[in-house]
């Protein structure tokens, strides 16, 4: 396990602890889509009433900064899906099932979270989604996804997240980008890359993929140095 590895392991597992009970929401919620409505939502106690904000202006500054960040260091689900995909390789000394979805998928799921969003918070209305709203569909749809990515490293991440359709927008413009540089094309990057991102016609990862988290995991194990932190500016 390299250092970086190490450190954002370490970085996880902190996260884990502070931002699961807000994940924890998707179970009590009263609305079926939580952290929309936590200025008026009648559930004191919740920590998103008082941590959505904060938490948010954090995210935002760290993805103008360094692009889907928040991805593969802070999100508590990242960190499931890595630990329980960790397990996996560790028991069946198999490799991930390769699957990977077109670049577009992310984005349906968030525009559907969108338009739901909207619903809950009164903004539209006559949405043909009467039974999403009415099924607390999340903890279900997220359940299956922890258990498909024990086969399909970040299946949430890269098929499925709202959050990470957004975010991904700003891989292409933050601060910090990775630099890629001679490479000999050996594709040892694509193979510990969690998200399998690949340039198909280079033969390695693309950092400027809109599903790359920002693990720096290439940086690391690239045995040539051919990618490097840089900067836009």
């Amino acid at each position: 396990m390299t250092k970086l590895k190490i450190f954002r392991s370490g970085i996880q597992i902190i996260s884990l602890f502070f931002l699961f009970p807000l994940f924890l929401a998707i179970f009590y919620c009263p609305y079926f889509i939580p952290w929309i409505m936590c200025d008026s939502c009648p559930v004191f106690w919740c920590p998103s009433k008082y941590l959505r904000k904060p938490l948010l202006l954090f995210i935002g500054a760290l993805t103008i900064f360094s692009g889907r960040t928040f991805c593969s260091f802070f999100c508590p689900f990242g960190a499931l899906q890595d630990f329980l995909n960790w397990i996996s390789r560790k028991v069946s000394k198999k490799g991930d099932l390769l699957i990977n979805p077109k670049p577009g998928v992310k984005f349906i799921s968030l525009l559907l979270f969108i338009i739901m969003a909207l619903e809950v918070s009164g903004h539209i209305s006559q949405v043909p989604l009467d039974l999403l709203i009415r099924f607390h569909w999340l903890p279900l749809i997220l359940g299956i996804s922890l258990f498909i990515s024990v086969f399909i490293s970040r299946f949430w991440c890269r098929f499925l997240c709202p959050l990470g359709a957004l975010l991904s927008l700003a891989n292409r413009f933050s601060l910090i980008r990775l630099n890629l540089g001679d490479c000999k094309r050996c594709e040892i990057c694509k193979e510990f890359c969690p998200m399998r991102t690949e340039d198909k016609d280079k033969g390695r990862v693309n950092p400027d993929s809109s599903d790359c988290i920002r693990c720096f995991e290439c940086l690391e194990r690239c045995p040539e140095r051919a990618i490097k932190l840089g900067s836009r500016l």
